[in-house]
């Protein structure tokens, strides 16, 4: 009987051989197909049986570049390619469904192995491939890199604020083999001990980039770097070396910039810019020196400044670093000039024909200064200059302008009216017959009312009819004829009431007005040479004022001198409108042209006084009006040709008029004195006024009769305190 465990013991031996035996044949490597294949080559191959792994070879040498591609042409296997070195250890490989690619740079010269086999190479996938191998030669011999250029900064002084940088600016190529270069940098210093030292060892820092910054540098320190090349495969060429010159404390000087120049108007705000400027570190000081009238500074970056007067200013920036470095820039501020000179000439003028007038354009100002004064003279003619003279040919009115300019163009105009009165408004001589006519005119006006006065009372009763009307008593005064009461005697009482009696009264300062006022006008109303030049606005506003000036110098003047002396010999006057003399003067001065009479008559009040004291009163009154004479006749011949004539022809129709020996005239009382110095009297001052109507005599002549008329009126005056 067979053991039952020897049996089982026997049946799992078999089974462990068979499975060795199994194993045995399952591992066994299928011998390799083996091909030798050159740069270019595709070569047709199969998998088969499965687990086959075939064999290509090919030398290269170091840096040859290979490429590979296995690709499935048909069956199941799934591609997968190995690169081997010459010693056998495996570089790189690759896989795919389709396709297995491999790009490889070789390390080193001699014969690799490319295994292609079926990636799973478990004996279930063959099929059929083509391998393709390309091999790209690499350089023969690998060249070390060349000594490479360098370039430094600062390549002068370095600051202690400086950061110190090595540039490598050639050679290019940097290589011989073009391969990639880099760069080692070994950096050593002088600490001050002659000798160069590793900037760690040192206590500067361990760089080993191509910069050193400023803060890691000491001052006194010199820095040398050291530049090695070394390329991709790491051949090192020849190293280069660069020095530094010693780190020193911050000498560089800023850079100032004040801007752009400006040009600006006067009294305009400018506002500086020195923002431009810098420095290698920082600027801590910004100043502005410049002279506006006086010194100005100003500091800060953009400081501002009002400039009022026009110029050209040059500004000055100065700039400052920490380090007391400084530096400075100008700038130059135009200021422009558009103010407008003020011109100014004098008050409007009223001149003579044809004679010589000068103007002035001295109170003309300007805030810079005028360079030109231009006149137009307003008859087509100009000149230039601060003070100019004129003569006009032509009587009218004219435009004189006044331009003044400054330098820059500005200008200012200034203009008055200058008025030249036609010729003709100067009084025409009157002929004999005409001096004859208005003579008599003026006599007989006078002696009729003297006539009327003294016959049987007549005179008497109509100034007691004119007495008794309803009307104020200073026209019934007007009214009234005058005849003997010349000089009328009074009482000591009335006497003294006249002695506290004011010097003029209100009614005489109203006739003394009214009669200036007609004798003005009669007078410019001659001067004009009647109606038709006498309408004449400008004519007029020739005439009126030298006119006025005539009549108050002789009318105003001669009766408060008048009512002087007489009141010095206790004689008391009175002045008052008379209304016959009145007409008369009308009636000659507006129909004849040659006034001969007088609107307003004088009565005095007195004690007992002879008729000598009465003809010295009546004589140094007319000596007095002779001495006007002076000034007259000088207008006259300066010119002044209205005012002179007009003077002068109404104190002599004055003088000559009140001589006449007839009441109620104060010439009667002349007369009365004595005879023949009436007579001498009244025919020289008829001879007088008489050439002057008619233009006889040169105007000198009225120049000697007022100087020896002083001397005469002095005389009388002399004889007149004697009869107090």
């Amino acid at each position: 009987m067979k053991n039952p465990v020897s049996g089982v013991i026997l049946k799992l031996l078999l089974l462990l051989v068979v499975c060795v035996l199994t194993l045995a044949f399952n591992t066994q490597p299928v011998r390799p197909d083996t091909y030798s294949v050159g740069s270019g080559e595709t070569v047709s191959a199969s998998i088969d049986p499965s687990g086959e792994v075939d064999t290509y070879t090919f030398s290269a040498n170091a840096s040859d570049v290979v490429f590979v591609r296995m690709t499935k042409t048909s069956g199941g296997l799934d591609p997968e390619i190995k690169l081997n070195a010459p010693n056998g250890t495996g570089l790189t490989r690759n896989w795919g469904w389709t396709v297995a690619e491999i790009s490889y740079t070789l390390p080193d010269y001699g014969e690799y192995t490319l295994l292609a086999f079926d990636y799973y190479a478990d004996g279930s996938d063959t099929g059929n491939y083509s391998m393709f191998i390309s091999r790209q030669a690499g350089p023969t011999e690998n060249n070390p890199p060349y000594q490479p250029q360098l370039s430094i900064t600062p390549s002068l002084a370095v600051e202690d604020d400086d950061d110190l940088i090595v540039t490598v600016t050639g050679p290019t190529p940097a290589d011989p083999d073009g391969n990639t270069v880099t760069y080692t940098y070994r950096w050593l210093v002088d600490i001050g001990t002659g000798e160069f030292l590793d900037d760690g060892p040192a206590n500067r820092g361990n760089h080993t980039g191509n910069v050193v910054p400023a803060a890691d540098t000491v001052i006194g320190d010199i820095w040398r770097v050291e530049v090695t090349p070394v390329d991709e495969y790491e051949a090192v060429g020849l190293n280069a070396m660069a020095t530094w010159q010693p780190v020193v404390l911050d000498a560089t000087k800023p850079v100032a910039d004040a801007g752009p120049s400006q040009t600006v108007n006067e009294d305009t705000l400018v506002t500086f810019n020195g923002s431009n400027s810098f420095d290698n570190t920082e600027l801590v000081s910004y100043t502005w020196v410049f002279t506006d009238i006086t010194p100005r500074t100003l500091t800060g970056i953009n400081p501002s400044h009002n400039f009022t007067t026009p110029g050209t200013y040059s500004v000055t920036l100065n700039v400052t670093d920490a380090a007391g470095n400084w530096n400075t820039d100008t700038v130059v501020i135009t200021v422009k000039d558009v103010t407008d000179p003020k011109a100014e000439v004098a008050i409007d003028q009223i001149v003579v024909e044809d004679k010589n007038v000068s103007f002035d354009a001295g109170n003309s100002s300007d805030n810079v200064g005028i360079v030109s004064y231009e006149w137009n003279f307003g008859d087509g003619t100009t000149a230039t200059g601060l003070t100019v003279n004129h003569t006009y040919a032509e009587p009218g009115n004219y435009l004189v302008t006044l331009t003044a300019k400054d330098a820059t163009g500005n200008e200012g105009t200034h203009s008055i009216t200058v008025t030249v009165p036609p010729t003709e408004a100067i009084r025409e001589p009157r002929s004999v017959q005409v001096v004859a006519e208005v003579v008599v005119v003026g006599a007989v006006v006078t002696a009729t009312t003297a006539a009327i006065a003294s016959i049987g009372g007549l005179g008497q009763s109509f100034n007691s009819a004119i007495s008794k009307l309803p009307i104020p008593e200073e026209l019934k005064s007007f009214l009234k004829i005058y005849g003997k009461a010349l000089f009328k005697k009074i009482d000591k009482l009335k006497l003294e009431a006249l002695e506290k009696a004011p010097f003029i009264t209100k009614a005489e300062m109203a006739a003394l007005g009214i009669s200036a006022l007609v004798m003005t006008i009669v007078f410019g109303f001659v001067e004009a040479n009647g109606l038709p030049h006498f309408l004449d606005p400008s004519t007029l506003a020739t005439v009126i004022p030298s006119t006025l000036l005539s009549v108050f110098m002789v009318r105003i003047a001669g009766e408060l001198f008048e009512a002087l002396c007489a009141r010095t010999c206790r004689v008391y006057r009175q002045f008052g409108l008379w209304m016959y003399g009145l007409v008369a003067f009308l009636v000659s001065g507006l129909l004849f042209l040659f006034p001969f009479s007088s609107p307003g008559i004088t009565r005095y009040q007195s004690g007992q006084i002879s008729n000598k004291t009465k003809a010295l009163i009546v004589l140094s009154k007319m000596l007095i009006l002779l001495t006007l004479t002076i000034p007259f006749a000088g207008l006259y011949m300066l010119g002044f040709k209205i005012a002179g004539d007009a003077g002068l022809l109404l104190t002599l129709m004055t003088v000559c008029y009140s001589l006449v020996p007839l009441r109620p005239l104060v010439g009667r009382a002349v007369f009365d004195y004595r005879k023949e110095v009436s007579l001498i009297a009244l025919v020289s001052t008829a001879i007088l006024f008489y050439s002057c109507t008619v233009n006889l005599l040169p105007h000198i002549t009225y120049l000697v009769v007022g100087i020896v008329s002083v001397f005469l009126a002095a005389i009388t005056l002399n004889e007149l305190r004697k009869t107090r």
